[in-house]
């Protein structure tokens, strides 16, 4: 009952002060300036981009935001695509001062959980005052929502934080981002919460009580009467060749750093079997078939060798080719078709 009621009084709170709250459509140039004020003045930038799985965080973050403003973004060594610690540090050697980079797994390095855990820690030195200077630099983190990173994270380092409305409001073609920029203030900065993530949040269940969150428009206007609201962006879907390169690119480093499709560690032993039996179908495909004129087919091998068909197909993937222009070329032999 007190619940209801504290959700009730923060209800009527927002209505009073944000009747009809302003909106702000925003361009990218508008993104690239809140990002490159902070960094010309040689701060770092960490943006915290939200959203269900699926909304396309991680595309969205890689094509629209860091292929637009950086020269130098290559798909391949500015974006992190697992949780494991070594890819972080390999290419986070690679990163230029002021780049960008891009974590798709945020979640599983900087979890609020997993505070102890050596990969967590790493990523805070790393965020440290002296290597801030060092690799000064705008860092994009693609989590499912801003509560779960590190508190220090979260309060003192996030300063743009970009939730994506749910496709089902939208077009496939296209998604809607909401853009919060957080500037210093003295009043909150030492509170755990300086997003005001719980009074909002209050807010809305009072909203879904009454009903009223089943409307777009209402959530919309709840998210505009945040104070640190500061616009709405359209991300346009990225074109079937950038989104080839980005599985590509995501499946290669899935293999090389030994993590399971799902993002989880792969076993030692399975992870040497792994390897095996890649040298052996490369081996029948690229000698020994050939080479003794036989016709076996890829369909073959998974019958008498007792291997699944997507098991063949996965290990076979990794030595695909994209292009330029995000095609994937199968590789069959030493030929490329």
């Amino acid at each position: 009952m007190v619940v209801v009621t504290m959700a009730k009084q923060y209800k009527n709170k927002l209505e009073e002060y944000f009747k009809e709250p302003e909106v702000r459509h925003l361009k990218f140039d508008d993104l690239k300036k809140k990002i490159f004020e902070s960094i010309d003045n040689e701060k770092d930038y960490i943006i915290a981009l939200s959203g269900d799985e699926g909304e396309g965080k991680s595309v969205n973050a890689a094509w629209n935001i860091a292929a637009r403003f950086w020269e130098d973004f290559d798909i391949e060594n500015n974006v992190i695509y697992t949780g494991n610690g070594q890819e972080f540090d390999d290419k986070y050697k690679l990163l230029n001062r002021k780049g960008v980079i891009v974590i798709d797994e945020a979640i599983k390095l900087a979890y609020k959980m997993d505070f102890a855990k050596s990969t967590t820690k790493d990523l805070v030195r790393k965020y440290t005052a002296d290597v801030r200077k060092e690799k000064l630099a705008c860092h994009i983190m693609c989590i499912p929502v801003l509560s779960d990173l590190v508190v220090n994270f979260r309060t003192h380092r996030v300063k743009m934080w970009i939730e994506l409305i749910d496709r089902k409001y939208t077009n496939k073609n296209f998604c809607i981002g909401i853009v919060f920029v957080k500037d210093r203030n003295p009043f909150t900065e030492s509170s755990s919460d300086p997003w005001l993530l719980r009074d909002f949040g209050r807010i809305w269940m009072a909203k879904v009580k009454d009903g009223s969150m089943d409307n777009i428009d209402e959530k919309l206007k709840l998210f505009r009467s945040h104070p640190y609201y500061f616009g709405e962006i359209v991300f346009p879907k990225p074109s079937e060749g950038q989104l080839n390169k980005y599985a590509y690119a995501q499946r290669k480093d899935k293999l090389k750093y030994e993590v399971e499709e799902d993002g989880t560690k792969l076993p030692k032993m399975a992870a040497i079997w792994r390897n095996k039996c890649k040298s052996l179908l490369r081996y029948l495909f690229d000698d020994y078939i050939p080479n003794n004129n036989l016709t076996l087919t890829q369909k073959d091998i998974e019958a008498n060798a007792n291997f699944s068909t997507s098991e063949v197909s996965k290990l076979l993937r990794e030595d695909d080719v994209v292009t330029a222009d995000g095609q994937i070329i199968k590789r069959v032999g030493q030929q490329l078709e």
